[in-house]
């Protein structure tokens, strides 16, 4: 008999072993060598083992859970996942709640490329260890935790929230939600939405999608009116966020409003962020072109984007009369 036989397995091995040895005492295999290199690639032992791992590609691609397989294998949990890994096995993907909407980013509208942005801007994606379970995850503030809802709703879980506490000295607390899918994560993946992003936030085929961008302002943008001395109430507009984005947002709004210059400023507190400040006019035609007939958005941002849509700036004219009357504290809704 060969001492060896490589490519034990399915769903994604390289053949299927003829003969299984019968089984041993599960005590005598639990320390077993079931595989060795040779030549680059892995080759299991002619052995008892070789059942052991036969058995295991079998059960996991009939459906069963890897800690149940281990479990009632009399196996540790972690030679189990070896054994998948040298299989080439593509894992699965166990949720706790169900996800009815797992192909939201697998299209192109209003409602997936806002989220895309709002997750550029709050989002994260995360991988565990083994490369098994990937994630979006969305952190608020407390006071938008019916937006957090909104997400869940667009995607269809019924996953819990949790309160998050984050910050260095000064910690805050806020509500956050993650929701596993490799497969979300993949659409994502392809409007430039990865991992460990701070450095590197760039957005692909949603460049010139309004939607994505509002996403981005609701995340890590601010909108507001303000008294400015003699001149009256102002409104302004700012976002802020890594080099790449916030420079593909300036040139967004350059081809928007034919080459009017969208300067991106240093941020005051780091060299890795950069910022878009804009007031007056050109800030409420900015907050037009994104808020207007928009059916996502965060709500307090939208509140204050009506107001300044319907508020007309004063005239010349009218400045000398406007100093007589008592100032107005100024709206606003920033991040």
């Amino acid at each position: 008999m060969s001492k060896e036989t490589s490519g034990i397995g399915s769903g994604g091995g390289t053949g299927v072993a003829t003969s299984v040895l019968p089984p041993t005492p599960l005590k005598h295999q639990r320390h077993e060598r079931w595989w060795y290199r040779k030549g680059g690639t892995w080759v299991f032992t002619d052995g008892p083992g070789r059942g052991l791992v036969e058995e295991i590609s079998r059960r996991y691609t009939a459906g069963e859970r890897q800690t149940k397989i281990s479990r009632d294998m009399g196996l540790d949990s972690r030679r189990v996942a070896y054994a998948l890994d040298r299989l080439e096995i593509t894992k699965h993907e166990h949720r706790l709640y169900p996800l009815t909407n797992e192909r939201a980013f697998s299209i192109i509208s209003e409602e997936s490329a806002y989220w895309a942005g709002f997750i550029m801007g709050d989002g994260s994606i995360g991988h565990d260890r083994n490369g098994i379970r990937s994630s979006v995850k969305i952190g608020l503030a407390i006071v938008d935790v019916a937006h957090l809802t909104k997400f869940l709703h667009f995607v269809g879980s019924d996953t819990p929230m949790y309160v998050s506490t984050s910050g260095f000295g000064k910690r805050f607390q806020s509500m956050a939600v993650v929701i596993s899918s490799r497969l979300m994560v993949a659409d994502l993946a392809r409007f430039g939405v990865l991992p460990r992003k701070t450095h590197r936030a760039e957005v692909y085929l949603l460049e010139n999608n309004r939607h994505f961008w509002r996403g981005l302002v609701d995340a890590d943008g601010s909108i507001g009116i303000y008294k400015h001395g003699r001149h009256g109430d102002v409104a302004q507009f700012s976002v802020v966020g890594p080099e790449p984005i916030i420079s593909q947002f300036s040139e967004y709004l350059k081809r928007q409003f034919h080459g009017y210059p969208m300067s991106v400023r240093r941020h005051a507190q780091t060299d890795v962020i950069r910022t878009i400040q804009l007031s007056n006019r050109i800030a409420r035609s900015v907050i037009k072109l994104l808020y207007g007939d928009a059916t996502v958005y965060l709500d307090r941002k939208m509140e204050i984007a009506r107001r300044i849509l319907e508020w007309r700036p004063p005239r010349r004219r009218d400045l000398l009369g406007s100093l007589l009357v008592p100032p107005t504290a100024g709206v606003s809704a920033g991040l």
